[in-house]
């Protein structure tokens, strides 16, 4: 039995690994040695040719494919390719679970896994070709076969710390290290890459939930700081890393958690700089002092809007609006650099409102600063919003960008709000105090390729 994963990038690469597709690869060969598993990582090369250049070298029996609903329309095409050869496709990632219809509708898609992909994989690799077989998993839906409308049940991983490493070595980590501009505002020489600490989010932000909840049930779980401290550790001895991210959501709700990784870090002696994610209201003077004792030098916060109106009725975001300065403000009195989260054009936002965020972003003692255009992808409460308000539905997600918007979903028209999405970044890092930021971004080779990265969400580039 052969078996190809493939993580269809074609849009906006970066410098971040796929994490969550490489840990699957990783518990699949420790589970089913007896199973061949191979990788294809279109990030760095973005070619359909190489991929059924790879299928026809690799000849699998079955063909993988990680859909994420900005992946919708390559995903698609992988699957095409993978028929053709005489493979069959199981699709799974976030579009998968909240979109499985828009796939089982497809002639190129054969299975759908719903959630986590570790354990309904293993079944389904096991049972193949036994359809019947297959079917007894509820997490597994198959194209054609009737009286599938059951609602999946879960297979969750409880223990994380029973995860192998992600297979870091089926995809080319010298080059992804080159590529990540994640720490570039502290420093364009740190060479670092993306870690997880845990699945799951217990907060109700319209425009991502159900879906995490659908993927990873309604309980977060956490590796322990011991696992995650072994996994850093092997990053750095292995690819000679100095910096990382820890790309959770919401880490720093379990402040336990986050106190004993602190400890361990200082234990350790890792001398690494390190940044995560947070939330307006999650993270106080004392846990930051301690956080910054041991490396911590980027907060990520989504703020999403200074409209406590939009926060509070349109993102269910669970924040005040007027606590955000003074964490700011915190990290930056400990040495922290702060990158945040904004969106414009989410349902009933006024342009008045829409200003006001990119005022406050344009005011603060903020960093870095992305403003995405609201955009409801399949399956979430923000989706519903849109509905309700009579702005169109989303039935082709081809179009699906949350960098660039979608003309079908805004909430008026797309050329101007996207207008005003480029002045807001035009006003936010031209902005004195971020000019010396803006240079540096520009001041080598490696600097002026890691911010054409960024550059690339903004700007449309078209063929491939």
């Amino acid at each position: 039995m052969k078996f190809l994963l493939v993580f269809p990038r074609f849009k906006y690469p970066s410098g971040d690994p796929p994490v969550g597709p490489l840990s699957l690869i990783a518990y699949l060969r420790r589970e089913l040695p007896s199973v061949l598993v191979d990788f294809f990582d279109a990030t760095f090369t973005p070619s359909l040719d190489a991929i059924e250049k790879k299928i026809e070298l690799f000849s699998p029996d079955l063909v993988g494919v990680y859909c994420a609903t900005l992946m919708y329309e390559d995903a698609l095409k992988v699957g095409i390719i993978a028929k053709k050869h005489g493979a069959r496709t199981v699709f799974g990632g976030p579009h998968s679970t909240m979109a499985p219809k828009s796939l089982l509708s497809r002639s190129c898609v054969d299975f759908v896994i719903i959630g986590e992909g570790e354990r309904p994989l293993v079944h389904l690799l096991e049972s193949y070709p036994d359809m019947a077989k297959i079917a007894k998993n509820t997490a597994i839906k198959i194209r054609g076969m009737k009286n599938q409308e059951n609602m999946a049940k879960l297979q969750l991983i409880d223990d994380l710390d029973d995860l192998p490493f992600p297979a870091y070595d089926m995809v080319d980590m010298g080059r992804y290290i080159r590529h990540w501009f994640q720490m570039d505002v502290v420093s364009p020489a740190l060479r670092g890459t993306n870690v997880f600490a845990s699945r799951g989010c217990p907060f109700s932000c319209s425009f991502c939930q159900p879906t995490l909840t659908s993927l990873f049930g309604k309980k977060i779980r956490f590796k322990s700081p011991e696992r995650l401290i072994e996994e850093i550790l092997f990053l750095k001895e292995q690819y000679k890393i100095n910096s990382f991210i820890i790309d959770d959501d919401t880490l720093t709700c379990n402040k336990e958690w986050l106190l004993k990784f602190c400890t361990l870090l200082e234990e350790k002696k890792l001398c690494m700089q390190w940044g995560c994610n947070t939330r307006v209201g999650l993270i106080n003077e004392k846990i930051l002092e301690i956080m910054s004792k041991v490396g911590y030098r980027r907060m990520m916060v989504g703020i999403e809007s200074a409209s406590q109106r939009i926060l509070d009725e349109v993102y269910n975001k669970g924040i005040k609006i007027k606590d955000a300065p003074a964490l700011i403000s915190s990290a930056k009195e400990h040495g922290v650099k702060v990158f945040a989260y904004f969106m414009l054009g989410a349902p009933t936002e006024t342009s008045r409102e829409m200003q006001k965020t990119i005022d406050f972003a344009f005011t603060s003692a903020i960093d870095e600063a992305t403003f995405s255009i609201a955009t409801p992808l399949p399956g979430t409460f923000l989706a519903s919003r849109f509905m309700q308000n009579h702005y169109r539905g989303n039935d082709d997600f081809s179009k699906v960008d949350y960098y660039r918007g979608n003309p079908r979903t805004v909430s008026r028209n797309i050329r101007s709000l996207r207008l005003r999405q480029k002045l807001a970044f035009l006003k936010f890092y031209l902005h004195p105090k971020r000019i010396s930021f803006l240079l540096k971004s520009f001041s080598s080779i490696i600097a002026i390729r890691k911010s054409m990265l960024k550059l690339k969400r903004l700007v449309q580039v078209k063929g491939r």
